[in-house]
């Protein structure tokens, strides 16, 4: 199963606290659950607050999908949807690492 990193900013904006407009498909119950698992900690040596998040891969798959539409409907946005933009495609590319080499990242 996949384990990714992710910024606490992009765990909000995938968990409903910063949902996009137009509003991006709800997740399944599997990718939901994982979501609800994952782990809070501050990454060592930094301010940064990240989640662990561990899910199987067909969830891992449908979370790096949900980021890369919302990092489509974002990136025509204004600043704050730029910044929004940019998280979800860091989220994305963490998630393809975990699932294509099976390490967290």
């Amino acid at each position: 199963m996949p384990t990714f990193d992710i910024t606490e900013d992009a765990f909000k904006l995938v968990a409903g606290g910063a949902a996009p407009e137009p509003p991006i498909p709800a997740l399944s119950d599997p990718a939901r659950t994982a979501l609800e698992a994952s782990e809070r900690y501050t990454r060592a040596g930094t301010l940064i607050i990240m989640r662990r998040i561990t899910a199987d891969t067909a969830a891992a798959k449908e979370l790096r999908d949900w980021f890369v539409h919302a990092q489509d409907v974002l990136s025509s946005g204004d600043e704050l949807a730029g910044s929004r933009s940019r998280l979800a495609e860091a989220a994305a590319d963490a998630i393809l690492r975990a699932i294509v080499s099976g390490r967290p990242r």
